[in-house]
Protein backbone atom coordinates (compact mmCIF):
# COMPACT_ATOMS: atom_id res chain seq x y z
CA UNK A 1 0.00 0.00 0.00
CA UNK A 2 1.43 2.93 -1.47
CA UNK A 3 1.81 6.24 1.87
CA UNK A 4 -0.41 8.97 2.09
CA UNK A 5 -0.59 11.65 -1.21
CA UNK A 6 -0.96 15.46 0.53
CA UNK A 7 0.33 17.24 3.71
CA UNK A 8 -2.07 20.02 5.12
CA UNK A 9 1.23 22.06 6.56
CA UNK A 10 -0.78 24.60 9.10
CA UNK A 11 1.70 27.44 9.38
CA UNK A 12 0.81 29.12 13.16
CA UNK A 13 2.27 32.02 14.12
CA UNK A 14 1.95 33.03 17.61
CA UNK A 15 -1.69 32.33 19.72
CA UNK A 16 -4.94 32.30 16.96
CA UNK A 17 -8.12 32.45 18.35
CA UNK A 18 -8.76 30.88 15.08
CA UNK A 19 -6.28 27.55 14.88
CA UNK A 20 -8.83 25.40 16.52
CA UNK A 21 -11.48 25.82 13.55
CA UNK A 22 -8.99 25.65 10.89
CA UNK A 23 -7.43 21.98 12.49
CA UNK A 24 -11.08 20.53 12.55
CA UNK A 25 -12.36 21.53 9.37
CA UNK A 26 -8.74 19.41 8.36
CA UNK A 27 -9.93 17.23 10.43
CA UNK A 28 -13.25 16.64 8.99
CA UNK A 29 -12.06 16.32 5.23
CA UNK A 30 -13.46 13.75 3.03
CA UNK A 31 -10.32 11.91 2.13
CA UNK A 32 -7.64 11.93 4.85
CA UNK A 33 -4.23 13.93 4.45
CA UNK A 34 -1.13 14.18 6.85
CA UNK A 35 -1.60 17.14 8.86
CA UNK A 36 1.39 19.10 10.83
CA UNK A 37 1.21 22.17 12.44
CA UNK A 38 5.09 24.22 11.79
CA UNK A 39 5.91 27.60 13.92
CA UNK A 40 8.95 29.46 15.28
CA UNK A 41 6.94 31.04 17.97
CA UNK A 42 5.26 28.01 19.79
CA UNK A 43 2.77 28.64 22.87
CA UNK A 44 1.90 26.61 26.18
CA UNK A 45 -0.70 24.16 25.40
CA UNK A 46 0.02 24.00 21.79
CA UNK A 47 1.20 20.00 21.49
CA UNK A 48 -2.20 19.72 23.45
CA UNK A 49 -4.10 21.87 20.35
CA UNK A 50 -2.05 19.13 18.11
CA UNK A 51 -2.89 16.06 20.06
CA UNK A 52 -6.08 16.59 20.11
CA UNK A 53 -6.92 16.99 16.14
CA UNK A 54 -4.44 14.48 15.40
CA UNK A 55 -1.62 16.93 13.97
CA UNK A 56 1.76 16.15 14.05
CA UNK A 57 3.80 19.19 15.65
CA UNK A 58 6.92 20.62 13.95
CA UNK A 59 8.92 23.68 16.01
CA UNK A 60 12.02 25.61 14.37
CA UNK A 61 13.63 28.29 14.61
CA UNK A 62 14.60 31.16 15.41
CA UNK A 63 11.66 33.74 13.68
CA UNK A 64 13.49 34.98 10.57
CA UNK A 65 10.14 36.01 9.05
CA UNK A 66 7.10 34.95 6.94
CA UNK A 67 9.14 33.88 3.91
CA UNK A 68 11.49 31.45 5.88
CA UNK A 69 8.15 30.07 7.84
CA UNK A 70 6.78 29.70 4.32
CA UNK A 71 9.99 27.69 3.39
CA UNK A 72 10.08 25.49 7.11
CA UNK A 73 6.62 24.58 5.93
CA UNK A 74 7.27 23.24 3.09
CA UNK A 75 10.19 21.22 4.75
CA UNK A 76 7.77 19.96 7.09
CA UNK A 77 6.03 17.79 4.17
CA UNK A 78 7.18 14.74 3.16
CA UNK A 79 4.48 13.33 0.31
CA UNK A 80 4.49 14.70 -2.58
CA UNK A 81 2.12 17.62 -2.76
CA UNK A 82 1.56 20.08 0.31
CA UNK A 83 -0.87 22.56 1.26
CA UNK A 84 0.36 25.50 3.38
CA UNK A 85 -2.43 26.25 5.16
CA UNK A 86 -3.08 29.53 6.98
CA UNK A 87 -3.54 29.33 10.70
CA UNK A 88 -7.16 31.70 10.26
CA UNK A 89 -8.67 29.63 7.54
CA UNK A 90 -11.31 27.15 7.03
CA UNK A 91 -11.17 24.59 4.12
CA UNK A 92 -14.76 22.76 3.09
CA UNK A 93 -14.96 19.10 3.14
CA UNK A 94 -14.06 18.46 -0.19
CA UNK A 95 -10.14 20.40 -0.54
CA UNK A 96 -8.09 17.07 -0.39
CA UNK A 97 -10.30 15.07 -2.26
CA UNK A 98 -9.53 17.91 -4.67
CA UNK A 99 -6.19 17.52 -4.91
CA UNK A 100 -6.34 13.45 -5.11
CA UNK A 101 -8.18 14.00 -8.33
CA UNK A 102 -5.65 16.50 -9.59
CA UNK A 103 -3.15 14.17 -8.83
CA UNK A 104 -4.59 11.42 -10.49
CA UNK A 105 -5.44 13.13 -13.89
CA UNK A 106 -2.78 15.10 -14.28
CA UNK A 107 0.38 13.83 -12.90
CA UNK A 108 2.36 16.30 -14.31
CA UNK A 109 0.56 19.59 -12.53
CA UNK A 110 2.96 21.72 -10.62
CA UNK A 111 0.43 23.17 -8.03
CA UNK A 112 -3.79 23.02 -7.91
CA UNK A 113 -5.66 25.73 -6.12
CA UNK A 114 -9.57 26.44 -5.96
CA UNK A 115 -11.86 29.79 -5.49
CA UNK A 116 -12.31 30.85 -1.92
CA UNK A 117 -14.97 32.80 -0.21
CA UNK A 118 -14.36 35.46 2.88
CA UNK A 119 -14.68 35.08 6.22
CA UNK A 120 -15.40 38.13 8.66
CA UNK A 121 -16.38 37.34 11.95
CA UNK A 122 -18.18 33.74 11.50
CA UNK A 123 -20.19 34.91 8.53
CA UNK A 124 -18.98 34.28 4.54
CA UNK A 125 -19.40 38.27 3.17
CA UNK A 126 -20.71 38.89 0.08
CA UNK A 127 -17.82 39.13 -2.59
CA UNK A 128 -16.26 42.34 -2.51
CA UNK A 129 -15.60 44.20 -5.64
CA UNK A 130 -11.81 42.73 -5.63
CA UNK A 131 -12.86 39.50 -5.26
CA UNK A 132 -14.75 39.94 -8.11
CA UNK A 133 -12.12 41.12 -10.06
CA UNK A 134 -9.70 38.53 -9.07
CA UNK A 135 -12.37 35.88 -10.36
CA UNK A 136 -12.14 37.30 -13.86
CA UNK A 137 -8.37 37.55 -14.03
CA UNK A 138 -8.72 33.77 -13.41
CA UNK A 139 -11.30 33.29 -16.03
CA UNK A 140 -9.61 35.14 -18.62
CA UNK A 141 -6.83 33.29 -18.36
CA UNK A 142 -8.30 29.53 -18.31
CA UNK A 143 -11.22 30.45 -20.15
CA UNK A 144 -13.86 28.14 -19.38
CA UNK A 145 -10.78 25.38 -18.58
CA UNK A 146 -9.82 23.67 -15.49
CA UNK A 147 -6.01 23.69 -16.45
CA UNK A 148 -4.02 25.72 -18.37
CA UNK A 149 -0.18 24.61 -19.76
CA UNK A 150 1.09 27.11 -21.52
CA UNK A 151 3.98 30.22 -19.79
CA UNK A 152 1.47 32.63 -22.00
CA UNK A 153 -1.74 31.69 -20.10
CA UNK A 154 0.14 31.23 -17.06
CA UNK A 155 1.56 34.21 -16.86
CA UNK A 156 -1.76 36.07 -18.21
CA UNK A 157 -3.04 34.76 -15.15
CA UNK A 158 -0.86 36.74 -12.98
CA UNK A 159 -0.26 40.03 -15.08
CA UNK A 160 -2.68 41.95 -13.44
CA UNK A 161 -2.45 41.25 -9.50
CA UNK A 162 -2.10 37.87 -7.81
CA UNK A 163 -5.57 36.24 -7.59
CA UNK A 164 -4.37 32.90 -6.58
CA UNK A 165 -4.35 32.55 -3.08
CA UNK A 166 -1.52 30.81 -1.66
CA UNK A 167 -3.80 29.18 1.30
CA UNK A 168 -5.84 27.79 -1.32
CA UNK A 169 -2.89 26.12 -3.20
CA UNK A 170 -1.64 22.44 -3.59
CA UNK A 171 1.82 22.71 -4.42
CA UNK A 172 3.21 19.30 -6.17
CA UNK A 173 6.78 19.14 -4.11
CA UNK A 174 7.70 15.91 -5.96
CA UNK A 175 8.65 17.95 -8.89
CA UNK A 176 9.69 21.16 -7.31
CA UNK A 177 12.54 19.92 -5.42
CA UNK A 178 14.61 22.96 -5.93
CA UNK A 179 11.12 25.28 -5.14
CA UNK A 180 10.86 28.04 -2.34
CA UNK A 181 9.56 31.50 -1.27
CA UNK A 182 11.56 34.45 -1.23
CA UNK A 183 12.93 35.20 2.42
CA UNK A 184 13.32 38.90 1.53
CA UNK A 185 9.76 39.73 0.86
CA UNK A 186 6.90 39.84 3.20
CA UNK A 187 3.46 39.81 1.40
CA UNK A 188 4.33 38.96 -2.46
CA UNK A 189 6.12 35.77 -1.51
CA UNK A 190 3.36 33.93 -3.33
CA UNK A 191 3.09 36.11 -6.10
CA UNK A 192 6.54 35.93 -6.90
CA UNK A 193 6.49 32.35 -6.65
CA UNK A 194 3.72 31.33 -9.18
CA UNK A 195 5.92 33.89 -11.37
CA UNK A 196 8.90 31.87 -11.50
CA UNK A 197 6.13 28.42 -11.61
CA UNK A 198 4.78 29.76 -15.00
CA UNK A 199 8.38 29.95 -16.45
CA UNK A 200 8.53 25.80 -15.85
CA UNK A 201 6.84 23.17 -17.67
CA UNK A 202 4.00 21.72 -16.25
CA UNK A 203 0.04 22.87 -15.55
CA UNK A 204 -2.19 24.86 -12.78
CA UNK A 205 -5.16 23.01 -12.16
CA UNK A 206 -8.05 25.10 -11.01
CA UNK A 207 -11.44 24.35 -9.18
CA UNK A 208 -14.27 26.72 -9.32
CA UNK A 209 -16.38 25.51 -6.24
CA UNK A 210 -14.87 28.17 -2.73
CA UNK A 211 -13.09 24.97 -1.14
CA UNK A 212 -11.34 27.51 1.17
CA UNK A 213 -12.48 30.31 3.92
CA UNK A 214 -10.20 32.99 3.89
CA UNK A 215 -10.58 35.33 6.87
CA UNK A 216 -10.19 38.98 7.12
CA UNK A 217 -9.51 40.17 10.44
CA UNK A 218 -7.21 42.91 11.66
CA UNK A 219 -4.89 41.34 12.71
CA UNK A 220 -4.07 39.39 9.88
CA UNK A 221 -0.51 39.47 8.39
CA UNK A 222 -1.79 40.96 5.05
CA UNK A 223 -3.43 43.97 7.32
CA UNK A 224 -0.26 44.36 8.74
CA UNK A 225 1.81 44.81 5.16
CA UNK A 226 -0.73 46.98 4.23
CA UNK A 227 -0.29 49.70 7.27
CA UNK A 228 3.37 49.39 7.22
CA UNK A 229 3.71 49.88 3.44
CA UNK A 230 5.57 47.41 2.37
CA UNK A 231 2.65 45.70 0.26
CA UNK A 232 2.77 48.83 -1.80
CA UNK A 233 6.52 48.51 -2.68
CA UNK A 234 6.35 45.17 -3.38
CA UNK A 235 3.44 45.63 -5.63
CA UNK A 236 5.76 47.38 -7.16
CA UNK A 237 8.64 44.73 -7.83
CA UNK A 238 6.16 42.42 -9.32
CA UNK A 239 4.14 44.32 -11.62
CA UNK A 240 8.11 46.20 -13.14
CA UNK A 241 9.25 42.32 -13.99
CA UNK A 242 5.82 41.60 -16.01
CA UNK A 243 5.39 45.73 -17.37
CA UNK A 244 7.59 48.38 -18.50
CA UNK A 245 8.07 50.68 -15.65
CA UNK A 246 5.89 53.39 -16.25
CA UNK A 247 2.70 50.60 -17.07
CA UNK A 248 3.95 48.63 -13.90
CA UNK A 249 3.83 51.97 -11.39
CA UNK A 250 0.55 52.82 -12.76
CA UNK A 251 -0.74 49.27 -12.51
CA UNK A 252 0.92 48.93 -8.61
CA UNK A 253 -1.31 52.37 -7.84
CA UNK A 254 -4.42 50.79 -9.13
CA UNK A 255 -3.91 47.69 -6.89
CA UNK A 256 -3.40 49.74 -4.01
CA UNK A 257 -7.49 50.15 -4.41
CA UNK A 258 -7.70 46.64 -3.51
CA UNK A 259 -6.37 47.38 0.28
CA UNK A 260 -9.84 49.09 1.37
CA UNK A 261 -11.35 45.22 1.08
CA UNK A 262 -9.36 44.29 3.95
CA UNK A 263 -10.22 46.46 5.89
CA UNK A 264 -13.22 44.72 8.91
CA UNK A 265 -16.14 46.14 9.84
CA UNK A 266 -17.13 42.96 12.38
CA UNK A 267 -20.72 42.18 11.99
CA UNK A 268 -23.16 43.36 14.61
Amino acid sequence: MSGPLHTFVVLAYGRSPFLESCLESLRGQSVASVVTVSTSTPFAGLEDVCARFGADLRVHGPNRGIGHDWNMGLRAAETAWVTLAHQDDVYAPGYAAFVHEVAARHPDDLLAFCAYDELVGDRTRAPVPMLRVKRGLIEAAYLGRERITGRRAKRRLLRFGNPVACPTVALHRARLADFGFRADMKTNMDWMAWLDLADREGGFSFERAPLVSHRIHAESETSATIGSGSRSDEDLQVFERLWPRPLARGLSRLYALSYRSNTVVEPA
